[in-house]
């Protein structure tokens, strides 16, 4: 529990001056943003209440998925937050959020660059240790196999 509750406040350190990208660089195309900002909201990261991820009458699923990349790393660390509370009672929300940590290879088994130029280089140093550090988390607390997918694909050889 004391290593959730670090991981927690770390994710608020890290990520507190994230800035929120205009509306339309949220979503990837028009059709989701209504649905999406009933369920996110247009508010701060910070604002944004993490029951409303599961209560909302919108499929918090289609939601992740309609995010653009921006809108996926600006809203990461309440992903994150929810993943860290709510994992044992989770079901695909977390397997989708780590899915988009993880890099999609070309077919030299090598990361593609444009999942370099729009996850990993989008984010600080710190946020990249810190998003490492829940995934490893994950890994060692709950033998979570796509983690260890997303540490061995990326994030062990790049911190």
């Amino acid at each position: 529990m004391k290593k959730q509750q670090e991981l927690l406040i770390l994710i608020d350190i890290v990520f507190d001056q994230s800035i929120l990208p205009c509306i339309n660089e949220i979503y990837e195309n028009e059709c989701c943003k209504i649905e999406c900002i009933e369920s996110l909201g247009i508010n701060e990261w910070k604002e944004t209440i993490l029951d409303n991820l599961i209560c909302s009458s919108v499929d918090i699923l289609e939601v992740i998925t309609c995010l653009s990349h921006k809108g996926f790393l600006y809203y990461l660390p309440i992903f994150l937050q929810f993943i860290l509370i709510n994992y044992d009672d989770m079901d695909v929300l977390g397997d989708l959020v780590i899915d988009r940590l993880t890099p999609k290879l070309n077919n030299m088994n090598v990361p593609r660059a444009s999942w370099i130029r729009n996850i990993y280089d989008c984010l600080t140093d710190q946020q990249r240790k810190c998003t490492q550090e829940v995934l490893l988390y994950l890994w060692e607390k709950y033998d979570d196999g796509l983690a260890e997918d997303a540490l061995n694909n990326y994030w062990f050889d790049n911190p």
